[in-house]
């Protein structure tokens, strides 16, 4: 019998259809309900499951994604494999496969995948005569004979062919095309026919001879027959030539139409994730003022864009009658799926960049939510190349918050490491690790850095440049009494003020800006408290004394306001505050620079330097100092005594002190330790990273340094890193710097450098000098985008959110943090793989 001439008009059959409850989906729960439809006089189980489900997806009920898994369908699609559920195969790209060879096809296909088969169609008797002309000889070194394309009919008097043959020219053995393409565990089996199964009719192994008796039990099998009739089928589907057809029509446009509503209701999310706008409200019925702002801005987008007009009003005509309509993507838990697939999707992309890079650095960090739980974050830093810019550039990526309460070293380094293989970064690339200066973090022996270096040494640490720059302000400011009596005063007159909205109003009035407290933990806000004082005293004074002469004040206030208006009156607090001033500018200026994320460690390194020199030129300045600060007293009209009445009585009656010099002893007692600690701890606290400078000399300092210091500090860098470097490092060293001058202008800096060689498209000869740069400009700097990132925290886990899942917090933390990598992302495809997916489960519910 022609298996071809077979209709496929007139068979009954039965196929399982899987249904959504809808009441329990608005719960964010699933809930199933198998139903037997008939489906008379049109396409047999397989036939109807090219329009819904392939017959392989429903014979294998493990491919069959669930209700809520829908999205989880996008989430996957977001890495470009677009599974059938969570535990189902990953698609191949479409393009990168010839589907004419069996052998290359993936162990389990999806519907596209099998789409794309059928497409590329059974071969034409030319075609298999060509075909039959690659076979390879068989065992005996016989050749294929041409009778074998062709089959008898039941007279013997027909030829009909077999057009169902298809030889692997990549393994060289043959095929049953249909019965590969429709097949699931069939071809498995042992006792299936050897054309079903993967490894396929090896000639090498068996003779052509064998195939005159196997190939007709194999065609006359009801397995083949029926695989047969499905790919006949799922062909006259595709080309618009089948009964379902019209079905099929049907279903691209409703993909269309869920597709557009879709990409409305992503850009929605994304809008309010990367402003930490909450969500959901009290209802989550459409035009109640209380639905949250996710259907508030729908309805405002609504009234501007018939899609989701249509919708919305389609979805409040249902909630009116009470009655739910099936996936109307509004609910709650379709929000959270929403928000945990774009983050998905973003952190895919990062992590992707990451692998490109190589060579990256963790930085972490940890601070007490709202919720009283101890977030640790994980911040990644890389070099990546934008292939669109051509240009190298330092990225620092969030990667996630987790809760962990323990603090040894060895417990947070044994989870820091477990997070970073859960998302699949290899530990072995890091070549740098960034924290705080916490004895638990930074410890040299039982801290994290040194348990990380234990397993991983080439993961060089770099103490956090701004908290080390923090902790020598707040060292200085308690070298001595008079400057703790300082910034005391300075931080009482901020409470004293911000305590009162009336006295607030009064310091407006005077001094036309406003106070601000002091922080331990944040040193800039040192500069913006004392700067005020500095610049406009004797408006503060004033407003101190109009405070006074409000008869609303407690006794404790009053007496508070008079030791101020006496402490800031006197001569000690303008040569502090004209002091601290200069100082806390310039560590304002150089921890701005340190918090970048764009700056390498040379340039940290560097400003250290610079500050340092800027504070031994300072500390020789006392005399000009003073000189200012006695200028400003006479415009105020404020005596210049240095000390007051209680010190000079105690400084007199001291039998030690002959001929008391006042300013002699402010300098010597209180400008000089000042100043000694700072200067002492610039240089304590920023040795390593002048060690990681030093290490580097090769590639930071190439053009200054003579050819045996080369040589040397070239050989310590190998030994440092023996996994990335070799012996040619110092030849291509060589070879740069005799052509330096001539190629490069100026002095670079390493990711300078680094793009000047790929512009010139010199990488080929200075490879391992580019692998240099990048790992160095790969170490960090400061764990300020860790702070950032807590900033971030506060905002979107807040008091009335403080019950937010971690999952979700960082898929809200992924799109605010990384708005702008969002923003750059293309959510199209996941958009049309999710919309086509729910259509057809739509269609299956509604047979």
């Amino acid at each position: 019998m022609d298996v071809r001439s077979d209709t496929i008009e007139g068979h009954s059959q039965h196929c399982e259809l899987l249904t959504i409850s809808e009441d329990l989906q608005e719960e964010g729960m699933a809930a199933f309900e198998i139903q037997n439809c008939s489906t008379e006089g049109v396409l047999p189980e397989e036939s109807v499951s090219s329009c819904t489900q392939s017959a392989a997806s429903i014979e294998d009920t493990s491919s069959i994604a669930y209700p809520f898994e829908i999205l989880s369908d996008l989430e996957t699609s977001c890495s470009s494999s677009f599974a059938s559920s969570s535990t189902g195969p990953v698609t191949m790209d479409l393009c990168k496969v010839d589907w004419k060879d069996p052998a290359l096809w993936p162990e389990n296909l999806q519907d596209k995948e099998r789409n794309q088969i059928v497409l590329s169609g059974l071969m034409t008797e030319e075609d298999l005569k060509k075909m039959a002309y690659r076979m390879t000889l068989d065992s005996d070194g016989r050749s294929f004979s041409e009778y074998l394309l062709y089959a008898k009919s039941s007279n013997g008097r027909e030829k009909i062919l077999r057009d169902w043959l298809r030889w692997s020219d990549s393994k060289h053995v043959l095929y049953c095309i249909t019965c590969r393409a429709f097949s699931t565990n069939y071809y498995h089996r042992k006792d299936g026919s050897i054309l079903c199964r993967s490894e396929g009719f090896d000639p090498s192994k068996n003779t052509w001879h064998r195939l005159y008796t196997r190939l007709p039990e194999h065609e006359r099998s009801a397995q083949h027959r029926k695989y047969y009739l499905s790919w006949r089928a799922l062909q006259r589907s595709i080309g618009g030539q089948g009964v379902d057809f019209e079905m099929q029509r049907k279903l691209t446009r409703e993909a269309e139409k869920f597709a557009a509503l879709l990409e409305r209701l992503l850009n929605v999310t994304l809008f309010l994730a990367s402003r930490n706008l909450a969500f959901r409200g009290c209802s989550q019925r459409i035009g109640d003022i209380q639905n949250g702002n996710f259907l508030g801005t729908l309805e405002l987008v609504a009234k501007y864009d018939s899609v989701l007009r249509e919708h919305l009003e389609k979805v409040k005509q249902s909630q009116e009658k009470g009655k739910r309509l099936p996936a109307h993507y509004l609910s709650s838990a379709t929000q959270n799926e929403l928000i945990d697939v774009c983050g998905r999707h973003v952190l895919n992309v990062m992590l992707s960049e990451r692998q490109q890079s190589i060579y990256f650095s963790v930085i972490c960090d940890a601070t007490p939510d709202v919720s009283h739980m101890e977030q640790n974050v994980i911040i990644l830093r890389y070099v990546h190349r934008d292939l669109v810019k051509r240009k190298w550039g330092i990225q620092e990526r969030f990667l996630e918050f987790f809760d962990f309460f323990e603090k040894t070293g060895e417990e947070i380094a044994e989870m820091l490491l477990t997070r970073l293989c859960e998302h699949g970064i290899d530990v072995k690339d890091c070549r740098g690790q960034g924290y705080d200066n916490g004895a638990n973090m930074s410890g040299k022996i039982k801290g994290v850095r040194s348990r990380i270096q234990q397993k991983y040494p080439a993961a060089l640490f770099s103490p956090c440049a701004a908290h080390s720059l923090n902790l020598v302000g707040v060292h200085a400011a308690s070298s001595s009494p008079e400057m703790k009596t300082f910034f005391g005063s300075v931080n009482r007159l901020y409470v004293l003020f911000s305590s009162s909205p009336e006295r607030w109003s009064a310091l407006l009035d005077e001094v036309g800006g406003s106070l601000h407290g002091l922080s331990d933990t944040r040193w800039s806000s040192r500069i913006e408290a004392v700067k005020p004082i500095a610049q406009k005293l004797p408006s503060v004074l004033k407003a101190l004394e109009r405070v006074l002469k409000s008869k609303k004040l407690t006794s404790a206030a009053h007496s508070e306001a008079e030791g101020l208006l006496d402490y800031f009156s006197s001569f000690r607090a303008i040569v502090l505050a004209t002091f601290w001033v200069k100082v806390l500018q310039s560590f304002e200026e150089r921890n701005k620079i340190l918090q970048s994320r764009s700056v390498s460690i040379d340039i940290g390194a560097a400003n250290i330097r610079a500050l340092s020199e800027e504070m031994k030129i300072l500390r020789d300045k006392w005399p000009a100092l003073l000189s200012e600060s006695k200028v400003v007293a006479d415009s105020m009209e404020i005596p210049k005594e240095l000390l007051n009445a209680h010190q000079l009585r105690k400084k007199k009656a001291d039998k030690n002190v002959k001929d008391l010099d006042v300013e002699i002893y402010f300098k010597v007692n209180m400008f000089f330790p000042a100043m000694d600690v700072i200067i002492s701890d610039l240089d304590q606290r920023f040795k390593s990273m002048e060690e990681v400078c030093k290490l580097f000399a090769p590639i930071l300092n190439l053009r200054t340094l003579s050819e045996e210091e080369l040589k040397t500090s070239t050989e310590m860098l190998i030994s440092t890193y023996r996994d990335d470097f070799t012996e040619s490092l110092l030849t291509e060293l060589q070879l740069l710097r005799k052509i330096y001058a001539e190629t490069f202008t100026n002095q670079l800096g390493p990711l300078e450098l680094l793009n000047s060689i790929y512009e010139l498209q010199l990488e080929g000869i200075f490879g391992e000098i580019c692998i240099a740069l990048r790992i160095f400009a790969t170490l960090p700097l400061s764990v300020a985008e860790g702070e950032r990132a807590f900033s971030k925290l506060a905002l979107i886990k807040n008091y009335l959110r403080s019950t937010m899942s971690e999952q979700r917090l960082n898929s809200l933390a992924l799109l605010s943090i990384e708005h702008e990598l969002a923003r750059q992302l293309n959510f199209k495809d996941l958009i049309n793989e999710f919309s086509e997916a729910k259509v057809r489960r739509m269609s299956t519910t509604n047979l």
